[in-house]
């Protein structure tokens, strides 16, 4: 099996390994070539992948064999070789992502970076600066973006952070240099919490989520950080229910906006009091939007249509606005109308006829079949 594993075959030496093995399930040799010859195949799928650039094949092989042979030097040595060409190329990715301002496929990519190696401040230092950008474009403003910048500056370039980061690499068991990096880093993260919470406060989630990220970037377990990050996730996400609300609602999709709301209304903590006066504000523009369907009607003499919107209006608001004397009055132009059609139908000279059709028609223009009796009778629907 290791002359079948020295020449490259190792798919063959695997194929002998597993034969071995199932014919004597006893024996801890046949076992140990097993997997030996496993992880030998899985190393060589991972450089062949690797060096086509095939990247993820890659660390999907390594990470096998990983399991396969826990702490051995060649494996690790191959899985961290991933972890850095991987995060090298997300990296990469955002970088150019935020040259050409895409700004949510470079956070997207940082993060990417970052899972592959947590401690890149590069990585982390771009992530912060597009968070930062992003906070500028929701309307945190200039000074607010110069501020940050500043403050952002000072903790990724801060000294006493980067000499005792540098000590650690050179020194892993350097124990003071790490305790002092970790008090550096607290500090300056319990900073972004600071300002976050500042921004939850003023119902700036989404900005507030961006801040608790970036401290969460320069301390990924500080227990404030991960909390508000949490909870300013859940009421960003509950402000964009609101926005949609709103749009639907300016659209007049009523019952989409409705429905919306009533569905995610234990989205959110912070903003119950909002889903509550955006739900009674959907009524008011429902309302809104009943009475002028019915007061156009109204100014277009369409007055049967008119008298139904009326009276759907009013059945969902018994005193809107002055939708009963309008109503009222719809009602008295159809009634009109209809009595002086019936008498000009009823008369018996062509002067009277004339007369009352032409009553009619001031009630209500386009009634019936008025201005073509008018028309035979040789008069005009107005004297």
């Amino acid at each position: 099996m290791l002359a079948l594993i020295e020449h490259g075959k190792h798919g063959e030496a695997v194929r002998v390994a597993e034969e071995r093995a199932r014919q004597a399930p006893d024996d801890a040799k046949a076992r140990e070539d097993y997997r030996l010859a496993s992880v030998a195949l899985l190393l060589e799928k991972c450089r062949r992948a690797c060096f086509e650039d095939r990247d993820d094949e890659a660390l999907e092989s390594v990470t096998q064999a990983r399991e396969l042979a826990p702490g051995d030097r060649i494996v690790e040595g191959w899985y961290q070789k991933m972890l850095s060409k991987l995060a090298d190329r997300a990296r990469g990715q955002a970088i150019e992502a935020h040259a050409s301002d895409n700004l949510e496929l470079a956070k997207q990519k940082y993060d990417e970076a970052i899972r592959y190696e947590p401690d890149d401040l590069r990585a982390k230092d771009g992530a912060a600066q597009v968070l930062l950008q992003m906070n500028f474009r929701a309307g945190m403003g200039e000074a607010y973006y110069r501020e940050g910048a500043q403050a952002l500056s000072a903790y990724f370039l801060h000294e006493a952070r980067s000499f005792f980061a540098y000590t650690i690499k050179y020194q892993p068991r350097n124990d003071r240099a790490a305790e002092r990096k970790g008090e550096v880093s607290t500090m300056l993260a319990e900073d972004r919490v600071a300002i976050a919470t500042d921004l939850e406060a003023r119902g700036f989630y989404a900005a507030a989520e961006n801040e608790y990220r970036i401290a969460l970037l320069v301390e990924p377990t500080l227990p404030a950080a991960l909390d508000g990050r949490n909870r300013a996730s859940r009421e960003a996400k509950a402000a964009e229910i609101l926005a949609e609300v709103d749009r639907l609602t300016r659209k007049k999709r009523f019952d989409e906006a409705r429905a919306l709301l009533q569905a995610n209304r234990d989205a959110t903590e912070a903003q119950k009091e909002s889903f509550e006066n955006a739900l009674a504000d959907i009524e008011d523009r429902e309302l809104e939007s009943l009475y002028e369907i019915a007061v156009g009607f109204q100014s277009d003499a369409r007055y049967l249509d008119a008298r139904d919107a009326f009276e759907t209006l009013l059945g969902r608001a018994q005193y809107y606005k002055d939708a009963i004397t309008r109503k009222e009055v719809v009602e008295g132009f159809i009634q009109g109308a209809a009595d002086t059609y019936a008498k000009a139908l009823a008369a018996t000279t062509d002067e009277d006829k004339i007369s009352l059709l032409r009553r009619t028609d001031l009630y209500w223009p386009d009634y019936k079949d008025v201005r073509e009796r008018l028309k035979a009778l040789g008069a005009n629907s107005r004297p």
